[in-house]
């Protein structure tokens, strides 16, 4: 569990040299020499892994000021690793610092009474969902149970209960930041008001997180949940089926349900393309085979439903449901879009194009990624209550989130070129299949720039040496496009937050946000007490 000292906003101490710095820090310090040097730079995604300086795993909050500290003084390119899930990169520095937290500060403790998890930095969501069912409670997580807890959170959060409780960060009570200076924060909605909105959806810019407190809910032990495969021929009966579902009257499915939707092909006859469907409902199987009645009914070829014991799953088992599809130590390409109404005929040109790229003769088969193209399905009522000044993240609306995911296996040692052959065929292949959802959209522009943020390999990634903050200005602002479309009205607030925290843009690897010009002021006002909000997850004004 996290232990640091009381928040505080004083001066920080001055900059260590290395051999103070090696005396103070209590963690493990790893560099190329080190036997443990390859596995504490590999990632989730292969491709995201980077050559790093040096590896520092510290064991608080103070050994992270010590680090943050430590990279500042000797100019070294400065990533924190939380889950290590980014296919981007974001928790890789190549010939820099990564401070890493998921050896030491990635415990979860629970407080039943005040229905409150206080999560590690370092924490997988598995370790949360595990711990906090224990106690009959659920936070609001992903779908995918070793992502991690801070990437995940602080890009915004969907997850299997956001129909009923909104988005990770709607239920987020207060974040222990490390910032740029190496001071350690307390951000809550009554301390360093301004940071705590900006790390709701502002994703790493302003600091390492060293701690999370959320919000827990009363969850029932078991609930429907499972995987139906149907084979491709009945992929129209299924996209209309879909589209039925999510459109029921009342105002589509209830917010117990969820679904995501995979069109998946693998290339190759052994792996025949199909769709599969991940189903959820947070009740009983009963309720779930009631749920999903219409599309239980065509048929699929697997279904996992049936075969859950009593018809139901452990809560806890949910979100590994898609573990296998999303097993480490692949390439990855990753491309999202957002989808204001889920359309059949899209489904159709997306699962008709992806199966042409399969057969393509164009790349070599081994250059051939693997692709799964995903339609999410939460209902948005609980997100959309929250109105999108209230937090960083600003992509609260009708639209639901799309994303293609393509992966491949790396390529040997001193195989270089073979592996950008696979990752261009890759990123080539990501990009033409969201370009069909983005052109059917009525705002395809808002479809392409303004996906969610946790779902892009590429968009927004600091590239090495190119942060943004410190430079010719016109460049910073083509490179701060991508945070600029993302976060849309609130970015202005966030550059004046961001001048405050992290003026020297430090914090620089996911859709890195410019600091405030000195003429835009000295940052939010209301530092210390800024409220309005509601525990639980509920917001009102900020």
């Amino acid at each position: 569990m996290v232990v640091h000292p009381a928040s505080s906003s004083k001066a920080p101490e001055p900059a260590l040299s290395d051999a103070d710095f090696r005396r103070a820090f209590k963690g493990d310090i790893v560099t190329p020499t080190h036997p443990e040097y390859t596995a504490a730079i590999a990632r989730w995604a292969a491709n995201a892994a980077r050559p790093a300086a040096l590896v520092l795993f510290a064991r608080d909050a103070a050994d992270a000021a010590l680090a943050v500290r430590y990279a500042r003084a000797a100019r070294l390119p400065l990533a924190v690793r939380g889950g290590g899930h980014s296919p981007a990169g974001a928790s890789s520095a190549a010939r820099g610092a990564v401070l890493d937290l998921s050896r030491y500060m990635a415990g979860v403790r629970v407080d039943a009474a005040a229905r409150r998890a206080y999560v590690g930095g370092g924490a997988l969501w598995k370790t949360v969902d595990e711990e906090a069912i224990k106690h009959g409670l659920a936070a609001v997580g992903g779908t995918v149970n070793h992502t991690g807890v801070g990437g995940l959170t602080l890009g915004g959060g969907y997850g299997w209960l956001s129909g009923e409780h909104g988005l990770a960060i709607d239920n987020l009570l207060q974040a222990t930041i490390v910032t740029a200076a190496g001071a350690i924060l307390t951000a809550s909605r009554t301390q360093h008001a301004d940071l705590f909105w900006g790390v709701r959806g502002g994703g790493g810019n302003f600091g390492a997180a060293a701690e999370l407190v959320f919000a827990l809910h009363p969850q029932r032990r078991t609930v429907f949940a499972g995987t139906l495969v149907f084979p491709a021929p009945r992929a129209h009966a299924v996209f209309a089926a879909t589209a039925r579902w999510w459109a029921r009257p009342g105002g589509g499915p209830p917010p117990q349900a969820g679904m995501l939707q995979a069109l998946v092909v693998r290339g190759g006859a052994a792996e025949p393309p199909c769709v599969v469907l991940t189903l959820f409902f947070n009740g009983s199987g009963e309720e779930g085979r009631a749920c999903f009645a219409e599309i239980l009914a065509l048929g699929p070829e697997v279904d996992t439903t049936t075969t859950a014991r009593g018809g139901e799953t452990p809560y806890e088992q949910v979100n590994a449901l898609q573990n296998d599809a999303v097993r480490a130590g692949q390439g990855v390409y990753m491309r999202g879009a957002a989808q204001a109404v889920y359309s059949p005929a899209v489904a159709e040109a997306v699962f008709a194009r992806m199966q042409e790229l399969a057969a393509s003769e164009e790349e070599e088969e081994g250059a051939r990624p693997r692709v799964s193209f995903l339609f999410e399905f939460f209902p948005l009522d609980a997100i959309n209550r929250v109105p999108s000044a209230a937090t960083a993240f600003a992509l609260r609306g009708p639209a639901s989130n799309v994303l293609c995911i393509c992966t491949w296996d790396p390529a040997p040692a001193g195989g270089e070129e073979g592996e950008k052959r696979k990752e261009a065929a890759a990123r080539a292949a990501a990009h033409a299949l969201t370009e069909l959802v983005a052109r059917a959209e009525a705002a395809p522009a808002d479809a392409r720039e303004r996906a969610y943020g946790n779902y892009s390999a590429a968009a927004g990634a600091r590239a090495e040496g190119a942060g943004v903050g410190a430079g010719d200005a016109d460049a910073d602002a083509d490179r701060d496009r991508p945070a600029r479309r993302l976060f849309g009205a609130n970015y202005a607030r966030l550059r004046r937050v961001k001048r405050r925290y992290d003026p020297e843009g430090v914090f620089d690897r996911w859709y890195a946000i410019r600091p405030a010009d000195e003429s835009d002021g000295e940052g939010e006002e209301g530092g210390e007490g800024e409220g309005g909000e509601r525990e639980g997850g509920e917001e009102g004004r900020e």
